[in-house]
């Protein structure tokens, strides 16, 4: 799949997901966070520290987020659509949890994998909790299937989150 297909698709999927209900309130919003990523290998299941730059915007309902997320041997861009859920379970709107999906880009150097490149998609969950008006706290993890890489077929993460929304 070549990279200009997968950012059209990308940019696609972004603009039709958020905008079903044209007449919620949204909220656009900027991201810093952490990931811990592990890849599953036949020899070796090597861990992945990330540092994470997003892009976001949500309604009550939904949320979708680009993201860039890099160290020093995996670079990642990602796009997440997710359906908040649980806001009646926890009484309170300060806590939401949401269910979703993602699909994204992944370039990774290791010694075992020279340097390969591929995409993967996903499912995710999490909880979100709401700070104030202008901050949220993002606790997530994302299970995905890994394509075009020679021994690399599946990864996890756990992802903390600091939203400002503007």
């Amino acid at each position: 799949m070549s990279k200009i297909f997968k950012s059209l698709l990308l940019s696609l999927l972004g603009s039709l997901t958020l905008y079903g209900s044209s007449n919620q309130e949204s909220f656009r919003f900027l991201s810093i966070g952490t990931a811990k990523q592990h890849f599953s290998l036949p020899s070796s299941s090597p861990s992945e520290n990330l540092f994470s730059l997003r892009y976001g915007e949500q309604t009550h309902e939904w949320r979708t987020m680009f993201t860039y997320a890099t160290n020093a041997s995996v670079t990642e861009w990602e796009m997440e659509i997710d359906n908040i859920l649980f806001e009646q379970l926890f009484n309170t709107p300060k806590i939401r949890g949401y269910l979703g999906a993602s699909v994204g880009s992944l370039s990774y150097q290791t010694q075992s994998l020279q340097d390969e490149s591929g995409y993967y998609y996903g499912a995710t969950s999490g909880l979100m909790l709401y700070l104030n008006e202008r901050f949220d706290i993002d606790l997530g993890y994302g299970y995905y299937w890994i394509e075009n890489f020679t021994n690399l077929k599946k990864s996890q993460a756990i992802r903390l989150s600091l939203h400002y929304f503007y």
